[in-house]
């Protein structure tokens, strides 16, 4: 895939190179105004990226994707919101997808009968941007200049929900929008957005709705996900939840990527492929939380006597809390995956039971781990069954605030909380 990351480039990604655009329109982010390319600009571009494309081929892969979506530059020519131009690349939709057209028949000229698909948007999200009708029409215009495969998405960074769903979206949530290009086209279209359960994507496809169904952050949190699908395995599949923070969070405050569901991603050198030890040891692991059950699995797998202890009846810890509000019950599946994962490795689990210092002595385990996981902060004192109470106690149903109610903390669990009691119409603050 090759891409040019245009107004939505960084200063630091730039290395004080200007920023480029279709149009003097900046991204608040990167804090500059880019330039606008001119005629002559715009041909050396095509040229590049027909350059970039013959790389591709001289080094092996199966094909070129040209990325025309998500904001970027080839994406900020064809939206309306983001190319003011007089010239002929800008105005109509002809004028504005003209240098998407130009590349693929560059390409074409240099490179003949080899693969080459465009990544476009099907909606941008933005005021005045691409909706469904006219992505349709310019997926008509670059299927007539040779491409053999349209790849939709939707977004850009100023929309970012469109182009990395969160855990509120549905499952396929760019299917009805897609459906204007599937009719437009007689080439494969391929379809991104929140496909995370084989059975699901296989229907989609089934029922003609797309040909081909991609995925990036489902693959992050299972790399597997295909290899498991093919062999029946779907419970085992690792769920990608949504949650947008070990991935695109992380990537957006220049960090290495992580999972939050998948431990292994960024540290796959030490984490996998471990040996099993010479001399297995006696654990007893306390808590039954996301850490003790990845412990206990993995510990497990690994040859080691686990016996996993749990104070409450269920598996999960604060997720059973996380997975109340409505808009997060995709937590839930990750709680279901935790419990397959215990029972088809085999793991020991006793609920209903506090480890104490005298059950540790009597059970005399080589290593005790302890994943016990938090608890709230409250920075004050307070009468017991006062007006103050935690954020559990109404996750769990033990209060139901009415009238009005004032949450003290703004991170991501006060937050939560808030939607969940504005959306029971509590008045909050």
């Amino acid at each position: 895939q090759i891409c040019h990351a245009g107004r939505q480039t960084t200063l630091g990604g730039s290395q004080g190179i200007p920023l480029v655009s279709a149009s003097a329109i900046a991204w608040d982010y990167s804090g500059t105004i880019p330039v606008e390319l001119s005629i002559s600009e715009v041909k050396a571009m095509i040229n590049a990226f027909a350059d970039a494309a013959v790389r591709v081929h001289r080094a092996g892969c199966d094909g070129v994707e040209v990325h025309a979506c998500n904001g970027y530059l080839l994406s900020s020519f064809m939206s309306r919101a983001l190319n003011q131009r007089g010239d002929r690349y800008g105005g109509s939709i002809t004028n504005r997808g003209r240098i998407v057209v130009e590349i693929i028949k560059e390409i074409r000229d240099r490179l003949g009968d080899y693969p080459v698909t465009v990544r476009m948007n099907v909606r941008d999200g933005i005021p005045g941007g691409i909706e469904p009708p006219e992505a349709a029409e310019f997926a008509a215009m670059f299927e007539e200049a040779g491409v053999d495969a349209i790849h939709v998405s939707a977004g850009t960074y100023e929309a970012s929900a469109y182009t990395f769903p969160p855990m509120m979206f549905p499952q396929g949530v760019n299917l009805g929008d897609i459906k204007y290009i599937k009719d437009a086209v007689s080439i494969p279209v391929i379809g991104v957005g929140r496909f995370t359960e084989p059975a699901f994507a296989d229907q989609a496809v089934a029922d003609g709705k797309i040909d081909f169904v991609a995925m990036a952050r489902a693959l992050l949190a299972d790399p597997e996900w295909a290899n498991k699908a093919r062999r029946g395995a779907e419970d085992e599949i690792r769920p990608c939840i949504g949650c947008n923070h070990g991935c695109i969070c992380r990537i957006d405050r220049d960090l290495s990527m992580r999972c939050n569901v998948n431990p292994d991603l960024g540290r796959e050198i030490t984490t996998i492929g471990a040996k099993t030890p010479a001399n297995p040891k006696s654990i007893m692991v306390v808590g039954a939380g996301p850490a003790g059950v990845e412990f206990a699995v993995r510990a497990k797998a690994r040859g080691h006597k686990i016996q996993l202890f749990e104070a409450s009846s269920k598996v999960g810890g604060q997720l059973n809390l996380a997975q109340v509000p409505e808009f997060k019950r995709e937590v839930n599946k990750l709680i279901r995956w935790y419990e397959t994962m215990l029972k088809k490795n085999g793991v020991d689990i006793k609920f209903n039971q506090t480890v104490t210092k005298e059950l540790v002595d009597k059970i005399n385990p080589d290593a005790v781990v302890v994943a016990t996981g938090g608890k709230p902060s409250v920075p004050f004192d307070h009468p017991e069954g006062g007006q103050f109470v935690t954020y559990e106690d109404v996750l769990l149903g033990k209060v139901n605030p009415q009238g009005s109610a004032v949450v003290i903390g703004g991170g991501s669990t006060g937050a939560e909380l808030a939607a969940h009691l504005a959306r029971k119409g509590v008045k909050v603050t």
